[in-house]
């Protein structure tokens, strides 16, 4: 969950930085969006499947090269 945390502040971050240079609606609209599509995801697996969470954020027996790489993102 905190990775979900830390991608939504680094977007929101780029959308400040993005918009001190210049006008930029676009963008703001567009951050807004992906960060209410992160946490609506977030909330749907939450509720319906939360072991997809536990299962996917601890690397077990198994677990591929490219995986473990994704996860620590």
């Amino acid at each position: 969950m905190t990775r979900y945390r830390a991608r939504a502040v680094l977007l929101l971050f780029l959308g400040l930085v993005l918009t001190a240079q210049q006008q930029w609606t676009l963008g703001w609209i567009y951050i807004r969006l992906v960060v209410a599509t992160m946490a609506i995801n977030l909330v749907c697996v939450l509720c319906w499947n939360p072991e997809v969470i536990r299962r996917r954020v601890v690397p077990g027996k198994g677990t591929k090269t490219w995986d473990i790489v994704w996860i620590s993102c």
